[in-house]
């Protein structure tokens, strides 16, 4: 008896570790994808990025307060007059709903290239993520203005 409890202790154990590393792993890969959305979204304008990111499924709001499916959204983006300026995403909180899904929320500093720093605006970016075939795609997005 002592024995098989050993053994069932040793791999609960083992298994806590791997799916520690196993959402470590996941993790990191959803903070890594969070930046590379930011970035084709508002610096670079990516549109073969944004495209491996976002989920045909998905439906993204934008500033503006418009929610678009995914070609629409990429189309918005290359279209869009205005440049910002964005600072650095240093905290992405990443909250797991199972293997297969997640939120990520980061706070995001932006202003229009060349404005004042008073022209800055703050959102709160709330990102859904689900697996799709094994990769972590971006299945909805929400910013939501911060007043000062």
């Amino acid at each position: 008896m002592k024995k098989d409890t050993v053994i069932l202790v040793v791999l609960l154990t083992l298994g806590s570790f791997s799916s520690n590393a196993q959402s470590s792993k996941s993790e990191k890969v959803i903070v890594d994808r969070s930046r590379l959305f930011n970035q084709a979204f508002l610096e670079t304008r990516d549109s073969m990025m944004l495209n491996d990111l976002l989920s045909v499924k998905g439906l993204f709001g934008n500033f503006e307060n418009y929610i678009q499916a995914k070609a629409s959204s990429i189309r918005t983006v290359l279209e869009s007059k205005i440049a910002y300026d964005t600072k650095p995403v240093e905290d992405i909180t990443v909250v797991f709903g199972g293997k297969s899904s997640a939120v990520s929320v980061y706070i995001l500093e932006m202003i229009p290239v060349g404005a004042d720093k008073e022209l800055s605006k703050k959102y709160r970016v709330m990102l859904f993520w689900a697996k799709e075939k094994g990769k972590w795609k971006l299945l909805g997005s929400q910013p939501v203005y911060l007043e000062k």
